[in-house]
């Protein structure tokens, strides 16, 4: 069966500072009319290198031409926050770890640096395949009729995406951190918690993720995490994305003040120190 995922051949074609730590970039490209526009948490990969590093990943078998690569250009993953098929553009939000040549990395550096027309890969499920609704998306809240959101900023993007998307009858709660004041941003939640990390806050200091006790995972321990939610028919469900410490961290709690496992995805996008695709 072929994968609703395939590569998009795009380029740059706008950025916009939307706060101290985030940049906007817009892609186009000339089938883009033809990406999933599910958004929610879908995740998507963009594809940063030379146009010689990029044409041979242009096919179905994109990821394991690039496996097999001598010479690999980045991958990094994210979702997309705008889908507009109408002008075959995408919007994608690149939390900023840095700056070019100072520590940012391959997406950081494209967000900042890269010239408009620069070219990369999105790989992204394409609307025309068999199931490009659900690939790739971690928020299955089934029949809950309560949904708690809980990231850091790289999850603030598919948070924004989910409260967009607000089923009627359902209460959602939220409870993010940033890295500066100027990254909170107005959101559709019944209730909204906001945490600050240079003001040394954390979502860790919000009942009932409070509750971390010691041995816990904290923020660059342990390997990426991803546990899925299997059934949820009602009640609440525990929706949490981010560092992977610090997501372990609330799953650790959420498992003390007895959430429903089955009603709870916990995902680790990222670990402090180390590289992710």
């Amino acid at each position: 069966m072929t994968s609703p995922y395939r590569p998009f051949d795009v380029r740059l074609v706008a950025r916009e500072r939307l706060s101290a730590s985030f940049m906007r970039i817009t892609l186009r490209g000339g089938d883009l009319a033809r990406c999933s526009p599910t958004l929610l948490d879908q995740r998507v990969k963009l594809v940063l290198g030379e146009s010689r590093l990029l044409d041979p990943l242009r096919g179905d078998d994109w990821y394991s031409v690039w496996q097999a690569a001598a010479e690999r250009p980045a991958i990094r993953t994210y979702t997309l926050t705008a889908v507009r098929a109408a002008a075959g553009e995408v919007d994608v939000d690149v939390v900023l770890h840095g700056r070019p040549g100072a520590g940012a990395g391959p997406a950081s550096t494209f967000a900042q640096s890269a010239a408009v027309g620069e070219r990369l890969l999105l790989v992204a499920a394409d609307r025309s395949r068999a199931g490009h609704e659900e690939v790739g998306v971690a928020f299955r809240p089934g029949g809950a009729e309560r949904v708690v959101l809980v990231g850091d900023e790289t999850a603030l993007p598919a948070v924004a995406n989910i409260l967009a998307d607000r089923r009627p009858g359902v209460r959602y709660e939220a409870v993010l951190e940033v890295p500066e004041r100027d990254d909170v941003r107005a959101l559709a939640a019944d209730r909204l918690t906001w945490r600050v990390r240079s003001r040394g806050e954390s979502v860790l200091d919000v009942a009932p993720f409070a509750h971390a006790a010691a041995g816990d995972a904290a923020p660059g321990d342990g390997a990426l995490l991803w546990d899925e939610a299997e059934d949820v028919s009602g009640g609440s469900y525990l929706w949490a994305a981010g560092e992977a410490g610090l997501v372990r961290a609330v799953r650790a709690a959420a498992k003390r003040t007895g959430v429903d496992r089955g009603a709870a995805s916990f995902m680790g996008y990222w670990r402090r120190g180390a590289v992710s695709a």
